[in-house]
């Protein structure tokens, strides 16, 4: 088992856009993933910030998944919504979103998001079967390096990982062969239908480390998320 540490280097420019160019993942796909990745801010903070997907909406409340690290604290949070026309500035900033629950051992935590009848772009999380199986696998993540608008990067899953996490508890990850910058926590990993199969964590000997779907999947379950999880 592996323990991760506290910290993340990198050397990945900021692209012009949020695309890259990929058979995969194809231009139109990466330009609503980067929709649905809001920056996360803290109010009283806004130095330092984070990156979440947006995964569902209900009773004009949009809940953002990101790292349980990435916004630690009571702070209220505001975020930052981009969209193709308003790239690389925020379309939208939201006020008043609060962490509704969070799990420090898989690194998880869903943000409660006012939107009123607003509707944003949203992420489906993959199925249970859908996780991937067979390594080598492409991916993309998205995320907000520093405090710079979203963006994907190509990156290959090596394998799934047992990870020990403080105080001896432990959780599966994906480790992937990019260790992400600063500001990219919390942002999702995407497989080649376009759907969430993890969410950034940490890197470590110069890899990184995304949160592994089942675990998004069971902290969801167990506190009273579980609708999150359905994929029509």
């Amino acid at each position: 088992m592996l323990a991760l540490a506290p910290f993340f280097v990198s050397l990945a420019m900021m692209p012009i856009g949020p695309t890259v160019r990929s058979a995969t993942f194809t231009e139109a796909m990466q330009w609503e993933l980067a929709a649905a990745s809001p920056r996360i801010a803290s109010v009283g903070a806004q130095q330092d910030t984070a990156t979440g997907v947006t995964i569902g909406q209900r009773d004009g409340i949009a809940y953002v998944l990101t790292a349980e690290h990435g916004v630690p604290g009571t702070d209220e949070r505001e975020l930052h919504y981009f969209t193709k026309e308003s790239y690389p500035v925020p379309a939208r900033k939201i006020t008043g979103a609060v962490v509704a629950f969070r799990l420090s051992e898989p690194d998880i935590a869903i943000l409660k998001v006012p939107v009123g009848n607003e509707t944003l772009p949203i992420v489906k999380l993959a199925a249970a079967g859908a996780r991937p199986k067979k390594y080598p696998l492409p991916v993309l993540s998205i995320g907000c390096d520093d405090t710079r608008a979203p963006f994907g990067i190509i990156d290959t899953i090596r394998a799934k990982k047992l990870v020990r996490r403080p105080l001896g508890k432990v959780a599966f990850f994906w480790e992937t062969d990019t260790p992400p910058n600063p500001g990219r926590s919390g942002g999702a990993l995407i497989d080649a239908t376009g759907r969430v199969i993890g969410i950034c964590s940490a890197s470590q000997d110069g890899h990184g480390y995304f949160t592994h779907l089942d675990e998004i999947q069971a902290g969801l379950k167990r506190n009273g998320f579980g609708w999150l999880v359905e994929n029509p």
